[in-house]
């Protein structure tokens, strides 16, 4: 803890984020930083970190010395493989992209399931982006939690995150979720999808009402007793068409 006593106090220390980097302190000629180690580490300690300590994913530094290392591990949620192969059976290809080490990430995708041509490690904000564009980036749906991720959840058609006390999250995205666990993107898919066909069977009922109602006008049979007839019946088809096809089915399969 010695080295520690080193650091500046951060009370009024002026901190910058760098995305897909960490944080850095400046004070005087000092640079203290804390983040990923092929950045915070002077670039001829890489190498001897990775000698001596090859699981440690977060330095703290000063000057490009390391004050104090961490060795990281995730731990997934219950629902993670199950929710990966149920989008994978619902037609859907499941990616994960990642700003850890390509070991990493490829450990985190056979965890859930993902094949591993679908993992990409190593991604700063720009390289998941690029990824993006790549892709196809209007047939995506993007979920992600933090501020590397901000920059491509813009990008996507459309995003997601479960980061709600992440105020540049939930602003960057088209909605978030509070419930633990992944179905709530599965609920968002189905619900998409419901949504869809209720505005088919709406689009219809309003072609078939306006063709009727149209031929009746050009036969001359078209009345102001049918008008105020017709003109509630088209409605009340419409919510009657809407209602049932959201009482038919339901996310929880």
């Amino acid at each position: 803890m010695a080295a520690l006593d080193m650091a500046p106090s951060l009370i009024v220390a002026d901190v910058r984020e760098l995305p897909g980097k960490g944080l850095e302190l400046r004070e005087g000629e000092h640079v203290y930083r804390l983040g990923a180690p092929a950045w915070a580490l002077a670039p001829a300690e890489v190498p001897r970190l990775a000698r001596r300590n090859p699981r440690a994913d977060v330095l703290f530094t000063r000057d490009g010395a390391i004050l104090a290392e961490v060795a990281t591990t995730e731990e997934l949620r219950a629902d993670a493989m199950t929710e990966v192969g149920a989008l994978e059976s619902s037609g859907y290809e499941t990616f994960v992209l990642s700003g850890d080490g390509t070991e990493a990430t490829a450990a985190l995708a056979r965890a859930c399931g993902i094949r591993a041509d679908h993992a990409f490690g190593g991604r700063r904000p720009e390289g998941k982006l690029h990824w993006l564009e790549m892709a196809g980036a209007k047939r995506t749906l993007f979920v992600g939690d933090g501020i590397n991720d901000s920059l491509v959840a813009e990008g996507a058609d459309c995003a997601g995150t479960p980061a709600i006390d992440r105020p540049f999250m939930a602003a960057r995205s088209d909605f978030y979720f509070v419930t633990p666990g992944l179905r709530p993107i599965r609920a968002a898919l189905q619900t998409a999808k419901r949504l869809e066909n209720v505005v088919r069977v709406n689009l219809g009922v309003a072609l078939a009402y306006n063709v009727v109602t149209v031929s009746l006008a050009v036969a001359g049979l078209m009345t102001p007793l049918l008008c105020a007839v017709l003109m509630p019946v088209s409605s009340l088809s419409t919510v009657l068409a809407t209602t049932l096809r959201l009482r038919k089915t339901t996310w929880m399969s």
